[in-house]
C-alpha cells in the first residue's frame, strides 16, 4: 500500500499521440537517490501485435481464480475450454463454472 501511494499516473503526450494505432505504455521509476529508470512498450503482451498464448491465458485464469476454485477444478475448466468445439453440450462447461 505504501508503494501504491507513491505511484502517479499521468498522460504522456508522446504516448497519447500514437493512440489508437498503438496501445503504448511508458513507466518511469525515480529512486530516492535521484536515479531514474524508464522503459516504453509499444506493443504490450496481450495486444493484437503480441497476443497471449492459450498457456498464458490459462496461467492468468489460474492466478485470478486461485482463491475461488481448486487447482483440479481450474484444470478441468481449462481442459473443457480447450475442447469447446467438440463438446456435446455447453452444460459441461457451465456445470464447472457454477
Amino acid at each position: 500500500m505504501d508503494l501504491a501511494r507513491r505511484v502517479q499516473i499521468m498522460v504522456d503526450p508522446d504516448i497519447d499521440r500514437v493512440y489508437p494505432g498503438l496501445y503504448a505504455n511508458r513507466v518511469e521509476v525515480i529512486l530516492k537517490d535521484g536515479r531514474r529508470f524508464e522503459t516504453r512498450i509499444d506493443h504490450a503482451k496481450g495486444s493484437l501485435a503480441q497476443p497471449l498464448s492459450f498457456s498464458d491465458v490459462s496461467d492468468k485464469f489460474r492466478g485470478m481464480t486461485a482463491r475461488a476454485v481448486s487447482n483440479d477444478t481450474a484444470d478441468r475448466i481449462i481442459d473443457t475450454i480447450q475442447s469447446l468445439e467438440t463438446l456435446k453440450s455447453i452444460r459441461e462447461l457451465t456445470a464447472l463454472l457454477g
